[in-house]
């Protein structure tokens, strides 16, 4: 039977992520009242909890603060959440051809290669960074740089393959792509709207972003936040919109939908105002991710001379040192994409992989825990390697899809787009468009 609920709200806001969770607590500074409706079971959104086998709880999801997140770094300082710094001393691993090799930075055995990586590295950022921050999109030339792919860009500039192959996973991996097919203007985009050029793993929240989901929960005790209600439709009735999930029946004059375009494409929009066509959710692109922390008893590649950091362009892109002062860890970035492999099969690749590069020690870990992305229905990914034609098949930031009925979610924001940063943006822009 259903049941009709909280019909007296201000505001439904469909998504406790962060993006969610910032909207529904700006709605509730302004003074309105906010009903939270979640697919899963938790709050948290892209952000998780996981535990190790060792029975210690980590962050499986975001963990990493770039420098020019301001509205990132404003939020976890006003919740008293402390930054550390990824541990610096001794040499990286690059894994180029199946080998690694030591290096202080990239390609600082071979300065020729060095010079081809940074002068192509380099272009790109002062391409990107000419631009206005969150301005990439709009420009008259947006449809140019949308019909092309940053491989090709690259290809054009670089012979070398492996330094061709370096620069597309360091510029692209946090998008979630593994390779370099990804549209120019998407790549461009994402270099600016980070308002610096760092590849972001200098700096991170040891309990990561779920200890800001935390701060978010503590101030929004005025909401009602339902769980395990997948939305699976918005219709005007009157002067409402009226959000159905499951047997549950939400009415409110405004509704903010905090997700991912791909997630937005399962929700029915046909009955309200004739039908909403917004081009880029139909052929939005979101790959899920494979995290894992790995804890050890001593920081034992130290002793070697080793900084415990791989990075190259083979399966697994990244292994980040992410220890402190009393917990040695490294932290596996692994774009799988969809797949089949079992959980077993993952944490043995992995160990595999961080035990050739950095010795036999490292198979041996106090405990490991892997979250697995593309295991959760909800996520609908984590970055977005997005296409050539996407980003200018419409508006992708576009707020309001209808009067009353807005987007939040890190893909909707110009600025930190695809990171925690964008999140908290967008859903402080939605809230206070519902505000005025």
């Amino acid at each position: 039977m259903e049941r009709t609920e909280h019909a007296g709200a201000d505001a439904i806001v469909v998504g406790a992520g962060i993006s969610g969770l910032v909207t529904a607590r700006e709605l509730l500074r302004h003074g309105k009242s906010v009903v939270v409706l979640e697919a899963r079971g938790r709050i948290g959104g892209r952000t998780i909890r996981a535990r190790s086998d060792a029975g210690g709880l980590v962050e499986g999801g975001a963990q990493f603060v770039k420098g020019g997140h301001t509205a990132a770094l404003r939020l976890l300082e006003e919740a008293g959440i402390e930054l550390f710094a990824s541990p610096s001393g001794g040499e990286d691993v690059y894994v180029e051809g199946g080998a690694g090799r030591r290096e202080i930075g990239p390609f600082s055995g071979d300065p020729a290669r060095a010079r081809s990586y940074e002068a192509l590295r380099r272009e790109f950022l002062d391409v990107a960074f000419s631009y206005g921050a969150g301005e990439v999109v709009r420009l008259a030339d947006a449809n140019e740089l949308d019909g092309t792919t940053l491989s090709a860009w690259a290809g054009a500039r670089a012979d070398d393959d492996g330094v061709r192959g370096r620069f597309l996973t360091d510029t692209t991996f946090g998008m979630g792509s593994t390779g370099g097919d990804v549209s120019l203007l998407a790549a461009l985009h994402y270099a600016n709207s980070a308002g610096s050029p760092d590849l972001g793993h200098d700096r991170f929240i040891r309990e990561g972003f779920s200890s800001l989901v935390d701060h978010l929960r503590s101030q929004i005790s005025g909401a009602t936040i339902l769980l395990d209600a997948p939305v699976e439709s918005v219709a005007r009735v009157g002067e409402l919109l009226s959000v159905r999930a499951g047997r549950r029946h939400v009415t409110a004059p405004a509704v903010v939908l905090a997700m991912s375009p791909t997630l937005l494409r399962r929700i029915r929009l046909d009955e309200v105002d004739g039908g909403i066509d917004w081009p880029p959710a139909r052929y939005w692109r979101q790959e899920p991710s494979v995290k894992a922390a790995l804890d050890y008893d001593r920081p034992f590649w130290s002793e070697a001379g080793l900084s415990g950091n791989i990075a190259g362009a083979g399966e697994i892109a990244y292994v980040i040192n992410t220890s402190t002062p009393d917990r040695p860890q490294l932290t596996v970035l692994w774009n799988l994409g969809a797949h089949g492999r079992g959980r077993e099969e993952i944490r043995r690749t992995i160990l595999d992989h961080v035990s050739e590069h950095l010795g036999p020690a490292a198979a041996e870990p106090s405990g490991i825990a892997i979250t697995d992305w593309s295991l959760d229905p909800y996520a609908g990914g984590c970055g977005s390697p997005l296409p050539p034609g996407v980003l200018t098949s419409g508006d992708p930031f576009a707020a309001t899809l209808a009067p009353g009925l807005l987007r939040a979610g890190t893909e909707s924001s110009p600025m930190g787009w695809g990171s925690v940063e964008g999140a908290i943006r967008s859903g402080i822009r939605a809230a206070e468009e519902l505000a005025r």
